[in-house]
C-alpha cells in the first residue's frame, strides 16, 4: 500500500465554516487486494509555521475521524475523496495570512500495520 499522488485539496467558505475536500490516490498490491483487509485512512488540517518567528513548530489544527474499506480489485489504484470542515477561528492562529496544509495517513487496520502519511502542498488564507 501506499500513496501514489500528492494529496490535493480544495476549500469553500460557508459562514464561519471552512470545508476541504481532500483527493489523492491510494495504490495498493494484488496480494493486498486479495487479503480483505481493512484499512483506515484520516485526513489533518495543519498550519505550517516554517520560518515563523515563534520557533518553525508547525500546527495541527484539525484532526479528522477514521474512515475505514476494503479494497476490490477494481480499487488497487483508486482516487479516494474525503471532506472535512474546520471553524475559520480555528485556522486563523496568528496575524496576517495563513499557510495551511492536510495530511493524509493510511494504515491496514486488520494487521495494525505502521501508517504512511503524505503532506500536500502548502496554500495560504486569509481570515
Amino acid at each position: 500500500m501506499k500513496i501514489g499522488s500528492q494529496p490535493d485539496y480544495r476549500t469553500a467558505v460557508r459562514g464561519t465554516e471552512v470545508f476541504f475536500t481532500v483527493t489523492t490516490t491510494l495504490q495498493f498490491t494484488s496480494a493486498e487486494v486479495r487479503s480483505g483487509f481493512q484499512y483506515g485512512w484520516r485526513v489533518e488540517i495543519w498550519e505550517d509555521d516554517k520560518g515563523a518567528p515563534f520557533g518553525g513548530q508547525d500546527d495541527r489544527i484539525y484532526r479528522g475521524k477514521a474512515a475505514f474499506f476494503t479494497v476490490d480489485s477494481t480499487e488497487m489504484n483508486a482516487t479516494r475523496r474525503i471532506s472535512i470542515s474546520a471553524s475559520a477561528g480555528a485556522l486563523d492562529t496568528e496575524s496576517g495570512d495563513e499557510e495551511i496544509y492536510t495530511y493524509v495517513t493510511v494504515w491496514n487496520d486488520s494487521t495494525d500495520g505502521v501508517p504512511i502519511g503524505r503532506r500536500s502542498v502548502t496554500h495560504s488564507f486569509g481570515f
